[in-house]
């Protein structure tokens, strides 16, 4: 039986302004001085189709907006806030966004629609340069966030290039009063991250190192803020921990969740974009066909972290699990980041007891 979503993703265009070195996207849509070949914009009809349908369950469901980069979109995000509250719609919307773009008149949308944002940010102005591109535009606009006084989240792609320098991201986050989080994304092996050649997984023991020195560091941040830069991936395990259970990871395994392609067509997730094995539907004819949901959520569930090992683990009975996607794409050799990942964050957890003004387990 299909379920309604609860979690969407709407890719507003496929174009681009950075390039990022590890793109799971490819290079197929970035563009240069406004140009672009093959770069698409979502129609507002599209947007209004995935939308109905999602509110036809009268249930709370959650809007993310993303792309390329959503941010050269603004008529279609003002558009999507009206058409939500419009319809009186129970749902809540995000934006993942590189920054760069962020001026007066965003921060004003996203004010007025309530629109949760996330930044995707590396580490130091050098990492950043190095792996995105255009770092004095993002901490322009993260400064812009927070002379605003508007809350924002931070996402961090870890990769062989900035796992060590965990730490720097977080003394550097300190001088923004607004962040509130920051989630800590493993390199998904895809597009750039492949063709490139460039970009690799960490190893598991830079991983470890710089947790550890992530930890300290943004436990000292925290110690002289009124609202102190919570971990995703740790707020996960307590949450989980104090219920006593694990959950699946993310709405795609549990066909909850849609992303949808400019062009119409439906995925499980944004990180399965453009990957005609996970096609679910289509916008201009059923946006979800039930067998193809069946067969898509079969090879899902076949990535998972659980080993024979499992049962000696410091999360074991209430490990968050890790991104199917990235396990689908990425080799065996860094199939178990997540797991070293999980462990570090609890065993170093456990043994202060409080990290910045995180309550004691």
């Amino acid at each position: 039986m299909i379920k309604y979503p609860r979690y969407i993703v709407l890719l507003l265009t496929t174009k681009c302004n950075l390039r990022c070195a590890y793109c799971y996207r490819g290079d197929k849509y970035f563009f240069q001085e406004n140009v672009c070949n093959d770069s698409r914009r979502m129609p507002r009809a599209v947007i209004e189709k995935t939308l109905l349908y999602a509110g036809e369950s009268g249930m709370n469901f959650h809007i993310q907006l993303t792309g390329g980069e959503p941010t050269l979109e603004p008529e279609l995000i003002k558009w999507t806030g009206d058409f939500i509250q419009k319809h009186n719609f129970s749902a809540s919307i995000g934006i993942q966004t590189n920054g760069t773009l962020i001026d007066t008149f965003l921060i004003k949308l996203f004010k007025k629609y309530n629109i949760q944002v996330g930044v995707s940010l590396d580490g130091s102005y050098e990492i950043q340069e190095k792996l995105r591109g255009k770092s004095d535009l993002t901490f322009k606009g993260l400064k812009l966030l927070s002379d605003f006084c508007f809350p924002f989240q931070v996402t961090c792609v870890v990769t062989e290039y900035n796992a060590i320098y965990l730490d720097q991201l977080a003394l550097l986050l300190g001088s923004f009063t607004s962040v509130r989080g920051i989630g800590l994304d493993l390199l998904v092996c895809r597009g750039r991250a492949v063709k490139g050649n460039c970009i690799y997984p960490c190893s598991k023991n830079d991983l470890k190192n710089g947790i550890k020195k992530f930890m300290q560091a943004l436990a000292y941040v925290n110690k002289n803020r009124l609202n102190p830069i919570k971990i995703r991936e740790l707020e996960a395990l307590k949450r989980l921990y104090k219920l006593k259970k694990s959950t699946s990871f993310c709405y795609a395994l549990t066909d909850e969740a849609i992303a949808v392609h400019p062009d119409g067509r439906v995925y499980p997730c944004a990180q399965l974009v453009d990957d005609p094995v996970f096609i679910l539907g289509n916008t201009s004819k059923a946006l979800i066909h039930e067998h193809e949901q069946s067969r898509i959520k079969n090879i899902l569930n076949a990535r998972t972290l659980e080993n024979d090992h499992c049962t000696g683990c410091s999360v074991f009975g209430f490990c968050p699990g890790d991104c199917p996607a990235r396990l689908y794409y990425n080799n065996d050799d860094s199939a178990h980041l997540a797991c070293v990942m999980y462990q570090t964050l609890w065993e170093e957890y456990k043994k202060s007891g409080y990290v910045g003004n995180f309550q004691k387990i």
